[in-house]
């Protein structure tokens, strides 16, 4: 090692560390709500009775029938996608509801509903990437969907809460949000 060597190698290895200590920081400030996970409740409040399924989260409360007044949760943190999936499935002919959340590492927070029906899934019906009080809601005819999300507390709290359609469909076949049709 010649002299030059031994002169500059401690700087860079010093300003080496110091360049990863300032970029850690700010990556830490900057992502410090990417560290949380995301929760999702559905909530009930309609006279049907759903089915929920949930297919990637890593724990919930209840999965199955929904009775009127009852709720279900789930709560996941993943690196890579969204953080909780899952399905709210009423009886046919009523399409299925996919959910999907997620708390990405860029960008805000978010929750979407869609409709899958035979082979088809829709664009977003509900939800979106959404502020702390946000919502908004999608009427299928049958069961109205509320999107919402809440403040912060472990996770990156939603709610999807059901209640009764507010202009029901006399057949009660569920209106489709599909492309052409008016979500709200």
């Amino acid at each position: 090692m010649n002299c030059l060597q031994r002169l500059t190698r401690p700087f860079v290895m010093v300003f080496s560390l110091a360049l990863i200590t300032s970029l850690a920081g700010c990556a830490t400030d900057a992502r410090q709500a990417g560290n949380l996970g995301t929760r999702v409740c559905i909530i009930n409040n309609s006279s049907q009775t759903p089915t929920i399924t949930w297919q990637k989260m890593d724990t919930a409360t209840f999965q199955g029938p929904l009775g009127q007044g009852a709720q279900a949760c789930a709560e996941g943190t993943f690196f890579v996608g969204d953080d909780v999936t899952g399905t709210i499935a009423l009886n046919a002919p009523i399409a299925t509801m996919l959910l999907s959340a997620s708390n990405p590492w860029a960008g805000p927070p978010g929750a979407w509903l869609r409709q899958h029906s035979g082979t088809s899934t829709s664009g977003e019906c509900a939800g979106g990437s959404m502020n702390v009080n946000d919502w908004n809601m999608w009427d299928d005819s049958v069961v109205n969907y509320t999107v919402a999300r809440l403040n912060d507390d472990q996770w990156k709290e939603f709610t999807v809460t059901l209640t009764d359609s507010e202009k029901p469909s006399s057949d009660r076949q569920s209106k489709d949000c599909f492309p052409g049709s008016d979500p709200l």
